[in-house]
C-alpha cells in the first residue's frame, strides 16, 4: 500500500515513469545504511552486461566475427564506460539514477537481443522447442512492458530498434520469397527458405504485442500530471513541439559527439584501436557482410538521436544518469560503426582478409606508436578517470572523514527519541559520492524528504 501511495503521489506531482517509481521504493538503504554499498556494483554490472549483450549479438552472432575480437572490443568499451562516464556520481553511486537509467539500459539490451534471436534465428528452432519460444516471448513481453514505464531514452531506443527489426523481417521475407520463386522457375526446388521467411514474418507479428504494451506504458507515463510540474507551465506534448525537438536533436547529437572527444582525453585512441583489431581479426568469407556503410552510419546516428530527443524536448535540466546513458549509447554505436566501416573496406579492398604480413606490420607499428604516446601523455589520459578520482578521494583522507560524519549523522537520524533532528553541516563535495545535504531551512525539499524518510518532525542543519 505504501508503494502504491508513493507511486500515485509522484505520478501526480513529479513524473510519470511508473516502473522506475516502483524500483525507487526498493532502494538498498531500506535494509540498512551499510547495504547501500551494493549500488555501485549494480550500476557497473548493468552497464557492462548490457554492453556485452549488444556487442556479442551484433559482432559475433550477426556479423560472424571472432570471439577474441569481441572480447577485446568489449574490454575497451567497459574501460571507457566505467572510467570516463560524464556523471559517475549519479550513474554509479546514486541509486535513483542506477534504477532509472542503468537498469533500463540493461533490460533494453536484453529484450532487444532476445527479440532478434526470437525472430531471426528460426532455423535453429525445432518443433519440440515451441514451448521454449513461447517462454521467450513471455519474457520479452514482460521486459517490454517494464520498459514502457522507465526512462524515456531507453523506451525510444527500444521502440526504434524493434520497429526496424519488424520492418527488416517483412522486407527480408518478401525478398526471400522472390529469390526462391526465381530459383523454383529454374530448378523447381528449395521450398525451405520460403518456410523460414514465413516463420520470421509470423514471429515479427508476434513482436507487435510487446511493442504495443510498451507503447501503452509510454503513453501512461506521458499522461502524468507530474510531468508539467517538473517541466514547467510551458511543458506539453504537441506535434509542433516534437518537430522542433527533432530538429534541435539533429544538431545536438553532432555537437555532443564532438564534445565527447574533447572531454574524454583517450577517446581519440578508441577508433584506431578498433580499426587495428578488426584488421587483424578479419578472415576471408564466401558472403560479404558489410555491404551498406552509409546505412550503418545513418542507423547509428538515429539511435543516438532517439536517446537525445526526450531531453531536448523537455528543455529542462536532467539528472546525471541521462548524459551517462547518452555516452554509453554513443560508445557502443561508435565501436559498431567503426567495425562495420573497417570491414567494408577490407571486403572491398582486400577481398575480406588482410594478408598475414600486412597484419603483422600493422600491429607492430601501432603498438610502437601507442607505447610512445602513452609514455608521453599518460598523466593527461588518466587525470579525469574514475579510478583516479576514487584513489585521490581515499588517499586524501576525505573518505574516512566522510564516514565519521555519516556515522554521527545516522546516529541522530536513526534515534527514535529525537523527533527534531539538528545536524552538523557537511561538505557536499565528496569525490565520487553523490550527496544531497539538508540546509538550515527546515522547509527545504531535502530537509522535508529526510524528515519524512526517518519519521522526524523536522530536520535542520546548524547555522
Amino acid at each position: 500500500r505504501a508503494v502504491g501511495g508513493y507511486i500515485g503521489e509522484m505520478y501526480q506531482t513529479w513524473q510519470g515513469t511508473w516502473s522506475s517509481l516502483v524500483l525507487f521504493c526498493f532502494a538498498p538503504m531500506i535494509w540498512g545504511a551499510e547495504v547501500y554499498h551494493i549500488v555501485p556494483w549494480i550500476g557497473i554490472f548493468t552497464v557492462l552486461a548490457g554492453t556485452w549483450l549488444l556487442l556479442r549479438e551484433f559482432l559475433v552472432k550477426r556479423a560472424g566475427l571472432s570471439k577474441p575480437l569481441f572480447w577485446s572490443l568489449f574490454a575497451l568499451a567497459g574501460i571507457f564506460e566505467t572510467q570516463y562516464a560524464p556523471a559517475p556520481r549519479a550513474g554509479f553511486f546514486w541509486y535513483t539514477c542506477v534504477a532509472h537509467y542503468n537498469i533500463p539500459f540493461f533490460v533494453m539490451a536484453w529484450t532487444l537481443t532476445a527479440a532478434l534471436k526470437f525472430t531471426l534465428d528460426v532455423e535453429k528452432e525445432r518443433v519440440s522447442s515451441v514451448r521454449r519460444s513461447a517462454f521467450r516471448l513471455f519474457w520479452i513481453t514482460l521486459g517490454y512492458t517494464y520498459l514502457g514505464g522507465t526512462t524515456y531514452p531507453a523506451i525510444l531506443l527500444s521502440l526504434s530498434c524493434t520497429f526496424l527489426l519488424i520492418l527488416y523481417v517483412f522486407r527480408d521475407g518478401k525478398q526471400g520469397k522472390q529469390d526462391v520463386l526465381r530459383e523454383q522457375e529454374e530448378q523447381d526446388v528449395l521450398r525451405e527458405p520460403m518456410e523460414w521467411a514465413s516463420l520470421r514474418k509470423k514471429r515479427g507479428l508476434l513482436l507487435l504485442l510487446p511493442l504495443f504494451l510498451e507503447t501503452v506504458g509510454l503513453l501512461i507515463s506521458m499522461a502524468a500530471p507530474g510531468n508539467r510540474v517538473r517541466g514547467g507551465a510551458g511543458f506539453r506534448f504537441s506535434p509542433q513541439n516534437i518537430l522542433v525537438a527533432v530538429l534541435q536533436t539533429i544538431w545536438q547529437v553532432l555537437m555532443d559527439s564532438a564534445q565527447n572527444f574533447l572531454r574524454v582525453r583517450p577517446l581519440i585512441l578508441l577508433i584506431p584501436f578498433v580499426v587495428v583489431l578488426t584488421l587483424c581479426a578479419m578472415k576471408k568469407r564466401e558472403k560479404k557482410v558489410f555491404r551498406h556503410p552509409l546505412l550503418m552510419v545513418l542507423l547509428a546516428y538515429l539511435m543516438n538521436a532517439a536517446v537525445y530527443l526526450p531531453a531536448v524536448f523537455a528543455g529542462t535540466s536532467v539528472s546525471g544518469g541521462y548524459p551517462d546513458m547518452e555516452y554509453f549509447v554513443f560508445l557502443i554505436t561508435l565501436i559498431l560503426t567503426t567495425v562495420y566501416l573497417t570491414g567494408y573496406c577490407v571486403e572491398r579492398r582486400w577481398d575480406g582478409e588482410v594478408c598475414v604480413e600486412g597484419r603483422k606490420k600493422t600491429g607492430v607499428v601501432f603498438a610502437v606508436l601507442l607505447i610512445l604516446f602513452f609514455a608521453g601523455f599518460y598523466r593527461h589520459l588518466i587525470g579525469n578517470s574514475m579510478d583516479y578520482l576514487c584513489i585521490n578521494y581515499i588517499r586524501s583522507g576525505e573518505m574516512a572523514d566522510f564516514r565519521v560524519q555519516m556515522q554521527e549523522r545516522l546516529a541522530i537520524l536513526e534515534d527514535p527519541q529525537i523527533q527534531d533532528a539538528v545536524l552538523a553541516p557537511m561538505n557536499d563535495d565528496q569525490g565520487p559520492i553523490m550527496v544531497f545535504p539538508p540546509s538550515t531551512d527546515p522547509e527545504h525539499i531535502w530537509n522535508r524528504l529526510m524528515a519524512r524518510y526517518y519519521r522526524k518532525h523536522s530536520v535542520v542543519v546548524k547555522e
